[in-house]
């Protein structure tokens, strides 16, 4: 298969994390890392587990440490920790904006109010 720059795609298959972890040479705390940042395409499966494209021609490393499914579910704690810390930030400040919001809607209708005043009240109080 060729793209429109003439370079060729090696074809890819998808592979549970720590499956694609060990083609890659990386930990699977790692290859999260690089999935959060877009530099390796994921999907969740049918049984909604993580599926990693790794390139076809991938061959298992056998220089990288096997990873206990203890390891795996401790790297799973650890992104889902940074993914609540990132939603509580976010929270903060959609609460902020709407209370910035609240205000100005209070200040704008003190001014309808106050323009609504027919003018001999504005005059004579």
């Amino acid at each position: 298969m060729a793209n429109d720059d003439n370079t060729t795609v090696s074809p890819t298959i998808l592979l549970p994390l720590a499956e694609a972890a060990s083609r890659l040479g990386l930990h699977p705390s790692a290859l999260r890392s690089r999935i959060r940042r877009g530099a390796v395409t994921a999907k969740r499966g049918n049984d909604k587990r993580l599926m990693v494209e790794v390139p076809a021609n991938a061959e298992p490393r056998h220089d990288v440490a096997t990873i206990s499914p203890d390891d795996e579910l401790a790297a799973e704690i650890d992104y889902l920790r940074d993914a609540l810390m990132v939603a509580r930030e976010r929270a903060v400040g959609a609460e902020e904006r709407a209370a910035a919001v609240r205000e100005l809607a209070d200040r704008l209708t003190a001014e309808l109010a106050e323009a609504r005043r027919p003018w001999w009240r504005k005059l004579f109080g």
